[in-house]
């Protein structure tokens, strides 16, 4: 637990990695409370309507996690969310500072956490967006409808697997290195 949180703080204690993950953590719900939306969003977009008219019309699109979305799925996508901008902030900082990271396989789940989280993304009207438009391009559309959850399931998932992902990151990054890569014990 300790190498856990000897990573975090590491990253965390350095602004411009505070300042990634809230930028995609924002960016993240923004995306997940106005995907119901989207065709009104972008039709609207360019249209001559006053500034202060788009910025109240998103604003309120992003109230919708209270209205349209259930308190599983509303939650699950809060968390992913936040997940989501605390994991890319890991790994940035992971990669910017041992390269060889990407060769040696170690951010692998990480990405794979990252890309599940996308999945998870619904609201109670529509189940989970993403995944249902993959369902109908093979024929199983009604398949999420015979869930438990009702697609909640993949919210879960989503969180889940960010969690562990950030969580493989942290242990990296707090964990002292002993040695270096072979690669680099070469060129020395």
């Amino acid at each position: 637990m300790s190498v856990l949180l000897r990573g975090i703080k590491e990253v965390f204690t350095k602004p411009r990695y505070v300042a990634l993950a809230v930028i995609v953590a924002v960016g993240a719900f923004l995306f997940a409370t106005w995907l119901p939306n989207l065709g009104v969003v972008v039709q609207m977009m360019p249209q001559s309507i006053p500034f202060a008219i788009k910025l109240q019309l998103l604003v309120g699109l992003t109230e919708s996690i209270g209205t349209n979305f259930s308190a599983l799925s509303a939650a699950s996508t809060i968390a992913s969310a936040i997940l989501l901008g605390i994991d890319i902030a890991l790994i940035a900082y992971y990669m910017k500072e041992r390269a060889f990271a990407w060769r040696q396989g170690a951010v692998a789940a990480s990405v794979g956490g990252m890309v599940s989280g996308v999945f998870g993304i619904g609201c109670a009207a529509c189940g989970s967006f993403v995944l249902m438009n993959i369902f109908a391009a093979i024929g199983l559309s009604g398949g999420i409808a015979l869930l438990p959850l009702h697609g909640g399931e993949f919210g879960i998932l989503s969180v889940a697997l960010l969690g562990t992902s950030l969580v493989l990151v942290a242990k990296r990054i707090g964990s002292p290195q002993v040695c270096d890569p072979v690669e680099h014990r070469n060129e020395k």
